[in-house]
């Protein structure tokens, strides 16, 4: 099936139907279907089939019509994380071989600085940009290309196995890798979580991840059942509960950090909430205090396992699971369920050995809507794609029930707010600094954020640096979220006997200490 269907079929099936809403917009599928050709059209006089359109853009509208509008031109949509550095984008779209980028008016400037250093970029689409505000004849507004272009289907042969989507994840060398996302495994992804939801239509959805991560998936995942999407450019606890109480969420979804600062909130003892059918969450366990709290108030609460490689979720815990949690089996709030209907997990030793029950191994998948592999990676793709079976790097058990629980990441990534954070990839902009001599990258417990980024550093020898002077380095060349919140000078790394660093002996050694 491909991603086209789904619009067309609402089109057809629901066309006065609300599709997506944003602000005081309300758009119907008739007309989401018809801005999606109209994108699909244009983008065929300005590439290829097969191209890469990469977007740079917060959750609005317009991020909709590109996750429909760019797979049904027959091109990949490079999904760009709008939190990341502007040099981090201009890799990627260098990687990707981008001819196209559609970015949101907000990141015009910053992302125009490091254009020039990708030479495969021949277009420019801006949302929201004023009518011909650049006389460059490569950059226009994305309005006014859309109004040029005609609003039929578009006439392209796709198979179902073309890339549609293609996101980019660190891997453990600390260089971004594309994992390719076809037609097929999204459409089959959305059908598979769909069903595990029990989605009904005419539910409404409040979207509070971003659409530049896997996340975004959901919106077929919704629109498959002709769910209408709420949409907003960024979570605020207040703003969230209100949506809900004006526009009667049935279904919404939170990080446990943005459920602490819901729970936090003034607004969260009387905003009526009592529409939601469930919430999910998602990207770290929930405390039983929070899960109990959320469950009180509404009613229904759910969760799973997935990363970008594997599209959406393989595994699924739902509500009667998360009651029997709550009611007398608190250890399950620990697990984030069993395999879903259209997907098998095992967990392996290194040599794919599948592991008793209660045994820690790593948690492998095998599903027909896992990625296709890595962009231009064949190398990188053999080493997670063995036999069907996709190594996820994450450790984990199962019980003998079949439920899954996450023990460790194997290659010791940090997540801190539900964002994954590789710790090679923050040492090797830490050792560009003249005076780090040794460096270590680990994670911290934090009681809000799940972790947080902390780094135990050597100076090189007569060298002297500040926390502060290291921090600002890796603001410069990172996101936010992957700098370090946490410097340690120490006089060296513990080691094992073949030089590999200790990071579980500097957590352990560290975690209690006031950060200097």
């Amino acid at each position: 099936m491909l991603i086209s269907e789904i619009i067309n079929l609402n089109s057809t099936n629901w066309p006065d139907r609300v599709a997506v809403i944003s602000g005081a917009r309300r758009i119907s599928f008739a007309e989401l279907g018809s801005r999606a050709n109209q994108l699909a059209n244009a983008l065929g006089t300005l590439a290829d089939v097969g191209d890469r359109v990469g977007i740079l853009a917060r959750n609005i509208p317009e991020y909709v019509e590109a996750l429909y509008g760019v797979p049904s031109a027959g091109m990949t949509l490079t999904m760009l994380n709008y939190r990341l550095n502007p040099k981090e984008w201009a890799s990627i779209l260098s990687d990707a071989g981008a001819r196209v980028l559609i970015v949101e008016h907000d990141f015009w400037s910053a992302a125009g600085e490091v254009l020039s250093a990708v030479t495969s970029i021949e277009h420019v689409l801006v949302i929201g940009a004023p009518a011909r505000s650049n006389a460059s004849s490569n950059v226009r507004s994305y309005e006014e290309t859309l109004d040029a272009a005609s609003a039929t289907q578009p006439q392209v042969s796709i198979s179902d196995e073309a890339i549609a989507c293609l996101i980019y994840t660190s891997g453990t060398t600390g260089f971004p890798k594309g994992a390719m996302i076809s037609h097929r495994a999204i459409t089959t992804a959305a059908l598979s979580y769909g069903l595990e939801l029990g989605l009904s239509v005419g539910e409404r959805v409040l979207m509070t991840f971003p659409m530049c991560h896997a996340a975004g998936f959901q919106v077929f995942v919704y629109h498959l059942r002709a769910a209408e999407i709420v949409v907003t450019p960024a979570f605020e606890p207040g703003e969230w509960l209100g949506l809900i109480e004006q526009h009667r969420i049935t279904r919404t979804a939170l990080a446990p950090t943005m459920a602490r600062f819901v729970l936090d909130h003034p607004a969260w003892a009387t905003a009526d909430v009592s529409s939601v059918r469930s919430l999910s969450y998602g990207g770290m366990p929930m405390s039983r205090s929070m899960a109990q709290a959320l469950s009180e108030r509404f009613g229904a609460l759910d969760t799973g396992f997935g990363q970008t490689e594997t599209t959406l979720l393989v595994t699924f815990m739902d509500n009667a699971e998360h009651r029997r949690a709550l009611e007398s089996e608190p250890e399950l709030l620990g697990s984030c369920g069993r395999p879903m209907s259209l997907a098998a997990v095992s967990i392996v030793d290194e040599d794919m050995t599948p592991m008793p029950p209660g045994e820690v191994g790593e948690l492998c998948v095998r599903s027909s809507y896992s990625m296709s592999g890595y962009w231009q990676r064949d190398d990188a793709t053999a080493e997670v794609m063995v036999d069907g079976w996709l190594r996820t790097g994450d450790l984990a058990r199962q019980d003998s029930q079949g439920y899954v629980y996450i023990v460790d990441r194997k290659r010791d990534m940090v997540k801190t707010g539900g964002q994954n954070v590789y710790p090679r990839e923050v040492e090797l902009v830490l050792a560009e600094h003249p005076a780090v001599g040794e460096v270590a990258v680990f994670g911290l417990p934090d009681s809000t954020w799940g972790e947080n980024v902390a780094a135990a550093i050597v100076l090189s020898s007569g060298a002297t640096a500040s926390a502060e002077e290291l921090i600002a380095h890796c603001v410069e060349r990172l996101a936010g979220y992957k700098k370090p919140t946490s410097i340690f000078f120490v006089d060296d790394l513990p080691k094992n006997v073949t030089g590999k660093i200790l990071k579980r002996t500097l957590r352990d050694k560290l975690a209690g200490k006031q950060v200097p």
